[in-house]
C-alpha cells in the first residue's frame, strides 16, 4: 500500500507546476493500492477555504475542485481513519524536536506508519526530510 499526503494530491485537481509529473507518477504506479487519510480531506478543504477567503478562487470553483478531489479519492484511494494511537504517535513524532515536524504532517506519518505502507509520497520537502529522520519510507516520487 502507498500513502499520499495532501501536497501530492492537490496537483491532480489544481493546475500547479507539478501537475503533469504527479499525473505521470499515478500512471506509473498502475495497480498498486493507494491510500490517504481522512485528515487529507480536511487539509484540502481547508486550503480551498483559504483560497476563497483570500479571493484567489470563487465559491463555485472551490466547490467544483473539492468535488473533483472527492471523486478521485472515492474511485482510486482507500481512506484510512486516524485512531487514538495515531494521535499519540503523532505527538511523539512532534516531540522529537530535531525533526521540525508540524502536527498535521505528524498525523499523516503516524497513520501511514500504523498501516506499514511501502512508501509515503509528499511534495513537501520539510515533510520528506522529517519523515526520513524518523526512519519512514518518505519520498517525493517526482523531481521538484
Amino acid at each position: 500500500m502507498l500513502y499520499f499526503d495532501s501536497s501530492i494530491l492537490v496537483p491532480l485537481v489544481r493546475h500547479e507546476a507539478s501537475s503533469r509529473q504527479v499525473e505521470a507518477l499515478m500512471d506509473r504506479l498502475g495497480d498498486e493500492r493507494l491510500c490517504t487519510s481522512h485528515w487529507t480531506m480536511v487539509e484540502v478543504a481547508s486550503g480551498l477555504a483559504r483560497d476563497v477567503r483570500m479571493k484567489m478562487m470563487g465559491v463555485k470553483e472551490a466547490n467544483k475542485t473539492l468535488q473533483q478531489f472527492e471523486n478521485i479519492i472515492d474511485t482510486s484511494f482507500e481512506l484510512l481513519l486516524p485512531d487514538a494511537a495515531d494521535f499519540e504517535r503523532a505527538k511523539d513524532y512532534v516531540a522529537r524536536f530535531e525533526t521540525g515536524l508540524r502536527g498535521g504532517d505528524a498525523l499523516h506519518l503516524a497513520v501511514a506508519a500504523r498501516h506499514k505502507v511501502k512508501a509515503i509520497y509528499s511534495l513537501d520537502k520539510a515533510f520528506v526530510k522529517s519523515g526520513k529522520k524518523l526512519g519512514l519510507p518518505v519520498l517525493t516520487g517526482i523531481r521538484i
